[in-house]
């Protein structure tokens, strides 16, 4: 070694250094030569570029997401919305593939009813949601689709002996078909032959056979999945069409997808796992769709069956209510209990019933020609003479509905019964008739109280024999009866002209046939009264109610004989009937006059109300006119024994003795030969 003048000391040789390369940093410069984005590989000792899907962070290269891509110079990642977009659209188009297949196929329909389908002898089912399917896709003629039942809790239904399939009735109805013996026979559920056979037996049948109304019924029904591909529609597209597009572009998407990460040098894990997540939310979501549907289903079946028994015991209710049966309404109103309803929701639903069928009964015309009638009559007018007494309704007013201060009256009728409709004493004449003698009105009954009461039961027997029907099957909306005069003779309130228009119209609208009683044809005192003329007014004004005119049985041969007379008889008949004036009618009441009155007034007028009824008019008589040329004509051509076409349901209400009915052709036939009365008699048919 050798010492300076500074005193350092140097010296010469060789010396041998070990550098451990790991812990050296090493960086690759760009400006001589390295790449960018490069790094030093330790092991290989060289720079070497960063891989595509990756960037240079301190010298390490760091993998970007999967949702990312690297920058040509690998110093950054950037978001790939390619990648995302694709993403997003496949997840979009797996959930519509998988929610229509999942929500719409092998889907439980609950049924709650069925009822048997007396036109083609098969069963008729109800279920608690709609199919979905189009009313085409089961009416093919090659083949019905097949259905399957379970948990029904009928043999018959649940294992038929043979496949059953079906045919959409509704869109929440299903009809079950006959089965052909031969596979690839069709089967027309309308005309069945020997070779065509039900998958139940008459004997499993047998108790379904009487089911015209819908009877509960549990389970629920399936399709066969193939079948609902091609036929169970959403938005009346099949849903095998509805999934195909969309799993084409799914498809299509995923390959785009990964051809996209494969470029940018992504795995495919997060993929994978996003769709494992997808497929899971989208399952769990359709399952949790289900279950919630299903419960909703059984929820409306038990709901609806509770319904259908509800309906059934208000059924009983109502009936038992009409027949005054206590024990019978004391079982339903009991089962009407196990069924949930409070006892006060009871009580009103009674209360309502009878206070409806109170407003809406009518007496029967057996009651008004019964003996007992006649006695409860005698009863309370008192006559002298009791077989030539002959009151009119005004009279029965008074023994009915009035007292007089003599302790050997008797009370007025109903005055200690409690009224139905207002929950107060003194109820309506047809509330205190036995329930044979009171239901349903069936005819509204038009007339006056100044009738007699043999006029009326003389009319009405006309009317049962020109209808073709006995006194039990008619029942008459007949004021006398119906209308609680408690409330309107003594306290001015009920069924007045206050509320007449309402009153009349509803009530017609109703019952849908009214009954005309006219006292005589040549000076009808129906035509005097401003009631009676509403009422016709009314009938025609509202043009879908069914008007029949009656006359009593002397009535009836008087016009009868008019009409025999030509020309002239039924001039003077037509004339008679339409000489009336409704400004001129009247009323018991004089405030009812004037309210029917002035009602009038305010809509169309007199004159308005007079030329309808007298149209009216002329066309009953020409139907009478008709009638009986027909009728006579038929008799002349086909001699006696052709003798029943003189009877009253032939030519409206009229009625001639069997012993007359001969003479009565000879002299009609003379009449029709006469050119002016053939003239007259074609005039009054062309009314």
């Amino acid at each position: 070694g050798r010492q300076t003048n500074s005193g350092v000391r140097y010296f010469w040789g060789i010396a041998t250094v070990d550098i451990d390369l790991s812990i050296v940093s090493f960086t690759c410069d760009p400006n001589k030569g390295a790449e960018p984005g490069s790094f030093f590989n330790n092991k290989t000792g060289r720079c070497e570029q960063c891989p595509v899907g990756s960037r240079l962070l301190d010298n390490i290269c760091i993998s970007c997401y999967e949702y990312e891509y690297s920058t040509e110079d690998r110093s950054d990642c950037l978001l790939n919305e390619l990648y995302v977009l694709y993403g997003f659209v496949f997840h979009l188009w797996l959930a519509i593939v998988v929610l229509p297949a999942g929500l719409k196929l092998q889907r439980r329909f609950y049924v709650f009813g069925v009822k048997h389908d007396g036109e083609t002898g098969g069963f008729i089912l109800q279920l608690c949601n709609k199919h979905g399917i189009h009313v085409s896709s089961s009416r093919q003629k090659k083949s019905f689709p097949r259905i399957y039942m379970y948990g029904t809790g009928h043999e018959v239904l649940d294992n038929p002996r043979d496949t059953v399939h079906f045919r959409v009735y509704s869109e929440d109805q299903l009809q079950l078909l006959w089965i052909p013996k031969t596979p690839g026979d069709i089967c027309n559920p309308k005309s069945p032959t020997a070779t065509f056979q039900e998958p139940w037996d008459d004997k499993d049948k047998g108790p379904f056979m009487n089911l015209t109304e819908f009877t509960k019924v549990s389970g629920y029904v399936r399709f066969g999945v193939f079948w609902e591909l091609m036929h169970i529609t959403m938005c009346r597209v099949p849903i095998l069409m509805w999934l195909a597009p969309p799993f084409g572009f799914t498809l299509g998407t995923v390959i785009l997808w990964r051809i996209e990460a494969f470029q940018n040098g992504n795995g495919a894990l997060a993929s994978i796992l996003s769709t494992l997540f997808a497929i899971l939310f989208w399952g769990s979501f359709i399952v949790t769709t289900r279950c919630f549907w299903q419960q909703t289903a059984t929820y409306k079946q038990n709901q609806r069956h509770q319904l259908l028994n509800e309906r059934a015991l208000i059924e009983m209710l109502e009936q038992s209510c009409w027949a005054k049966d206590h024990e019978e309404q004391h079982k339903a109103r009991t089962e009407l209990l196990k069924l949930g309803r409070e006892e006060h929701d009871i009580k009103d639903l009674t209360d309502t019933i009878q206070k409806k069928q109170s407003q809406e009964a009518g007496v029967s015309v057996a009651y008004l020609r019964s003996e007992e009638f006649l006695k409860e009559v005698e009863h309370r007018c008192k006559p002298d003479d009791p077989k030539n007494f002959d009151p009119t309704f005004y009279t029965l007013k008074e023994a009915f509905f009035f007292s007089t201060d003599s302790n050997d009256d008797p009370m007025p009728l109903g005055k200690d019964r409690i009224c139905p409709r207002d929950g107060r004493y003194g109820c309506a004449l047809v509330d205190t008739l036995s329930p044979r003698y009171r239901r349903k009105a069936t005819h509204y009954l038009s007339w006056t109280w100044k009738y007699k009461l043999s006029l009326v039961q003389d009319a009405l027997q006309c009317l049962l024999e020109e209808l073709n029907l006995t006194s039990d099957d008619v029942f008459l909306y007949m004021c006398f009866f119906v209308n609680n005069q408690y409330r309107i003779l003594f306290e001015k309130d009920g069924v007045g002209s206050s509320n007449l228009e309402h009153v009349f119209e509803s009530t017609l609208n109703r019952i849908g046939h009214m009954v005309a009683i006219l006292d005589d044809w040549y000076a009808p005192v129906y035509l005097t009264r401003i009631w009676t003329i509403f009422e016709q007014f009314t009938a025609i004004k509202l043009g879908n109610v069914k008007v029949t005119m009656v006359l009593p049985q002397q009535q009836n041969h008087s016009l009868v004989e008019q009409i025999r007379e030509g020309e002239d008889g039924i001039r003077h008949v037509t004339q008679c009937l339409c000489k009336f004036q409704s400004k001129h009618a009247t009323a018991f009441s004089p405030e009812d006059e004037e309210n029917v009155k002035k009602l009038i007034r305010s809509t169309i007028g007199f004159r308005e109300v007079d030329r309808r009824i007298e149209q009216f008019m002329l066309a009953w008589v020409s139907h009478v006119v008709q009638e009986y040329m027909k009728s006579l004509m038929i008799y002349v051509s086909g001699g006696d024994n052709n003798s029943q076409f003189f009877k009253s349901e032939r030519f409206g209400n009229i009625e001639a003795n069997p012993e007359d009915q001969h003479e009565a052709a000879r002299q009609a036939a003379s009449d029709v030969s006469d050119p002016k009365s053939s003239e007259v008699l074609l005039d009054v048919f062309s009314l």
